[in-house]
C-alpha cells in the first residue's frame, strides 16, 4: 500500500510490504512488514521493517492511513497471541511517521472484552453460545478519513475500534454471530459514508456439527450506532448450499470492494459478482464474470474498470458495463 507523507523524519511516496515467513523453522526468516521510498518507483529504496516476534509466521494483511500528516499502519498478525502466549498480539497499530524505526503504539487485546475470559490462549474461544471458535486477525481496514478501524477476527466479528486519536484507540463494538452460524470474518468494506459494513466470511467446511451446512456468504450491517451493530441483510450465491462439494475454497466468498452503490466480490469458482446495495437490506445481484476454469483471489474497483486476480489464469481487467455491469 502507498501513501503520500510529509514528516519530519521523511517527505514522499510511502510504500508498505507484507512479509509472512515460509517456513518458521528457518532461522533466517522473518515476518513483519517492510517500509519503502518509492518516490522513484524506479529505484524504490528500504528505509525499516518491522519486525515480528520469530515464532509468529508474519503480517498476513495490511493498511496504511494518514491522520493530521503522520503514517499509521495497521497490521493484521494471525496466531500472534496465540504462538507467542499473548505477548503479542495479532493487531498492531503502528507510527512510522519515522519509516526507519516504526513504532508499536497500540495492540487489540481480546481478553479486554467481557466476553472472553482472561484465560483465553489467543485461538480457542469458549463463545457464550457454549462453542469452542477459532479466534484470529485475518485483516484490517480503516474509513476514509482513517477514523475507524476494522479488524476481521474470525468467529469474534468485525471489531470496530475508534482511532480517530491513535494514541488513545477506543473500543467501540463487534459484530456476531447466531449459534449455528461460523464465524469466519475474513475481510470487510464500507459503503453510505462508513454506515454500512460488508462482512465476507470465509467458510470452506460447510459441514461442520452444530452449524449450519453452507459455505461462506456476505452479511451486510448498519454500523451507524457503531456499538451496535445491525444485520440488515446477507447475500449468497448459488454455490454456498452446494455442500456436497465438501471441504473446498471453490464455493465461498472472498473479498469486497464497493464503488458507490454497487459492490462487488471475489468468489473464486463463482468469479466476481456485481451487487446492488442502493437498499442494503435488500442486496440484487446485477453482473457476473466467471469464466471457465477462472478462480478468483480478489477483485479492486477503478473508475470504470474491475480488476480480478484469477489464480489460474491471471490478471483480468473489466469494463464495467452500465447496463448490466
Amino acid at each position: 500500500m502507498l501513501k503520500k507523507v510529509n514528516t519530519k523524519e521523511f517527505k514522499g511516496d510511502l510504500a508498505v510490504v507484507s512479509v509472512q515467513q515460509l517456513s518458521r523453522s528457518n532461522p533466517d526468516s522473518k515476518g513483519g512488514f517492510l517500509l519503502y521510498d518509492v518516490s522513484n518507483p524506479e529505484s524504490p529504496e528500504k528505509l525499516g521493517f518491522w519486525e515480528m516476534d520469530k515464532r509468529v509466521p508474519g503480517t498476513h494483511e495490511l493498511y496504511l492511513t494518514v491522520k493530521e500528516g503522520k503514517p499509521f499502519v495497521l497490521a493484521a498478525n494471525p496466531y500472534a497471541d496465540y504462538y507467542t502466549h499473548g505477548e503479542e498480539k495479532d493487531f498492531a497499530l503502528v507510527d512510522v511517521s519515522n519509516p526507519s524505526d516504526p513504532k508499536t503504539i497500540y495492540e487489540f487485546d481480546p481478553r479486554t472484552l467481557p466476553e472472553v475470559d482472561e484465560n483465553f490462549n489467543g485461538y480457542h474461544w469458549n463463545s457464550p453460545d457454549g462453542k469452542t471458535r477459532p479466534v484470529f486477525n485475518h485483516s484490517t481496514m480503516t474509513d476514509n478519513n482513517g477514523d475507524t478501524a476494522l479488524l476481521s477476527f474470525w468467529d469474534l466479528g468485525t471489531i470496530i475500534l475508534d482511532i480517530s486519536d491513535p494514541y488513545n484507540v477506543k473500543f467501540e463494538g463487534r459484530t456476531d454471530y447466531a449459534p449455528d452460524v461460523q464465524g469466519s470474518a475474513h475481510s470487510a468494506a464500507l459503503a453510505k459514508g462508513g454506515n454500512v459494513l460488508i462482512e465476507t466470511r470465509e467458510v470452506y467446511n460447510p459441514t461442520r456439527e452444530g452449524y449450519e451446512e453452507s459455505y461462506g456468504y456476505t452479511r451486510i450491517f448498519d454500523i451507524k450506532d457503531k456499538q451496535n451493530p445491525k444485520l440488515l441483510s446477507t447475500f449468497k450465491t448459488e454455490l454456498v448450499d452446494d455442500v456436497e462439494d465438501g471441504v473446498t475454497f471453490a464455493n465461498t466468498v472472498h473479498d469486497p470492494k464497493v464503488q458507490g452503490n454497487t459492490l462487488y466480490l471475489s468468489h473464486y469458482a463463482g468469479g466476481i459478482r456485481a451487487v446492488d446495495i442502493t437498499d442494503p437490506s435488500n442486496p440484487e445481484q446485477v453482473g457476473v464474470y466467471n469464466p471457465a476454469g477462472g478462480y478468483f483471489w480478489g477483485t479492486f474497483v477503478d473508475r470504470n474498470y474491475v480488476l480480478g486476480s484469477d489464480m489460474n489464469q491471471g490478471l483480468k481487467v473489466l469494463q464495467k458495463n452500465n447496463s448490466n455491469e
